[in-house]
């Protein structure tokens, strides 16, 4: 009996150990399953660009002739096969005394094809004359002329210029195409204008797709491969190298060196150095900004507290400006005709005008200031600092405080979209990613990185950002969609900048 009973007992205890014991040998088979069978998780790699890059930039060869305003519909290329490919407008409003130096008219990325003709198409013209603002007529060059009598009112339809130009685009291609408006020629009489424009290009010899990043451990400047990860280039360059910039030709690279004070130019097609710059062993160069606009550029001076203007057709020094104590980095304003410094021994920012070639204002920011930068229409200046917590907002124009938001200290490194109102700020302690929205007025997202990042730089597609990060040797790159970190990007020893060739 009692053997029986012990029996039973031991059954039913069994049976309620079984589902416990299928539920234990499920999880076996699915984890034996998964690292088998189941499909490995690649590593992610930044998608690389496959369309061509096409950059329209205006001059005026008589600026002062008289003062002439054209306003922009559209400005498009034309392929040999009929299609056409619309640029980006970025001046719809062209007035001629501002086109001394040649300015961004309109760019974009295109499709690889044998483009023939840049269209623009004019809807406006006026005349201020001393009697005030003269509309005129818009007529094609080889129209026929005016009856004789008093003009009549002035057309209100749109005016199509073809130029032509030869130009055949391939993959991560690029091209620069310098338009010069005559002002005194396209005044043909009366309250007629003829607008005449000149076309001409300029084919970057230097391939899209490529990050250029600035690696202090070897003294050198390193050409990765976007898609790959790979270095397929490494340029010399002087000591300890902080900040890089490249000119609109793609081909030109500037490298300021802390470490032995110069400022190196560098030919990204042939790999080798074409010219340095020496600012004196003490003046430690801790950053570049490019006003290639305006053909100069200006060099961060840290221990020697100046800011040297650089002429880039000659490489020469042509004055020095005195700021206050050590200025860090550099937000350039090349529509303003301005360059912003960032003082961190001071706790200000002083504006560099560039056509005086002097300090034209300052304005006192929070403890130590680390980084600047100035949004895509050179509205706002975006401050951040190493001490406060606080991202100050200026006006990149009068200079009037305008915001303050709280993203936290140890700011490393700021950087303002190239499509929308963000501000991408980099802290170190935490390492991450803040993302401000400037329309709201408030941090949108915190993304987490795995090191101290101390720059960035954004693609013309704008889905991602890099960060050069010294500590882990490596670039951070961050995917802006799904607000994570990918991947880390291999390169160089302590990558201290980074710039993204599109």
């Amino acid at each position: 009996m009692d053997r029986d009973l012990r029996a039973s007992a031991r059954s039913q205890r069994a049976v309620r150990r079984l589902p416990f014991a299928l539920a234990f040998l499920i999880v076996i088979v699915a984890a034996a399953w998964s690292g088998c069978d189941a499909p490995r998780r690649e590593r992610t790699r930044p998608v690389e660009a496959n369309a061509s890059r096409v950059d329209v930039f205006l001059g005026c060869t008589d600026p002062e002739a008289r003062p002439v305003t054209l306003e922009l519909a559209s400005v498009e290329l034309r392929a040999e096969d009929g299609r056409t490919a619309a640029l980006e407008l970025l001046r719809p409003r062209l007035v001629s005394k501002e086109l001394a130096h040649r300015l961004p008219l309109a760019g974009g990325a295109v499709e690889p094809a044998q483009y023939s003709m840049l269209v623009l198409r004019v809807q406006r013209a006026e005349l201020v004359g001393p009697d005030g603002v003269i509309a005129l007529r818009l007529a094609a060059r080889d129209a026929a002329p005016a009856p004789p009598g008093p003009p009549g009112p002035p057309d209100a339809e749109s005016l199509t210029l073809e130029l032509p130009i030869r130009a055949r685009l391939g993959r991560h291609d690029a091209l620069s195409l310098f338009v010069d408006w005559q002002v005194a020629a396209s005044l043909t009489g009366g309250a007629e204008l003829a607008p005449l424009f000149t076309v001409a290009t300029e084919r970057p010899r230097a391939a899209l797709g490529l990050l250029y990043v600035a690696d202090g451990a070897s003294s050198s400047v390193l050409a990765v491969d976007r898609g790959t990860g790979e270095v397929v280039a490494t340029f010399k360059s002087g000591a300890d190298p902080r900040a890089i910039a490249l000119a609109r030709d793609r081909r030109r690279l500037y490298v300021a060196n802390a470490g032995d004070g110069s400022l190196g130019l560098v030919d990204a097609q042939q790999g080798g150095a074409l010219s340095t710059l020496t600012f004196g062993l003490s003046a430690r160069s801790s950053d570049v900004a490019l006003l290639d606009a305006r053909g100069l550029l200006a060099v961060a001076q840290r221990d020697l507290d100046k800011v040297s203007i650089v002429d880039t057709a000659t490489f020469t020094r042509v004055s020095d400006v005195s700021v206050g104590r050590m200025p860090t980095r550099l937000a350039a304003a090349p529509d303003l005709g301005r360059v912003f410094v960032v003082e961190t021994g001071s706790d200000a920012v002083e504006v560099v005008d560039l056509a005086a070639r002097a300090v034209a204002g300052r304005v006192a920011t929070e403890a130590r200031p680390s980084d600047a930068a100035v949004d895509r229409r050179a509205r706002e200046l975006f401050v951040g600092h190493a001490i406060s917590a606080n991202l100050l907002v200026f006006d990149a124009r009068s200079l009037a405080p305008r915001a303050s938001i709280w993203v936290g200290a140890d700011v490393t490194a700021v950087l303002c979209d190239r499509r929308r109102d963000r501000v991408y700020v980099a802290r170190s302690r935490p390492a991450e990613l803040v993302v401000v929205d400037r329309e709201l007025g408030s941090v949108l997202r915190r993304i987490p990185l795995s090191g101290r990042v101390e720059a960035l730089a954004q693609p013309i597609d704008g889905a991602e950002l890099y960060g050069a990060a010294p500590e882990l040797g490596a670039l951070v790159v961050i995917d802006l969609v799904l607000g994570r970190e990918l991947a880390p990007i291999r390169c160089g020893g302590r990558p201290l900048d980074v710039l993204v060739a599109d």
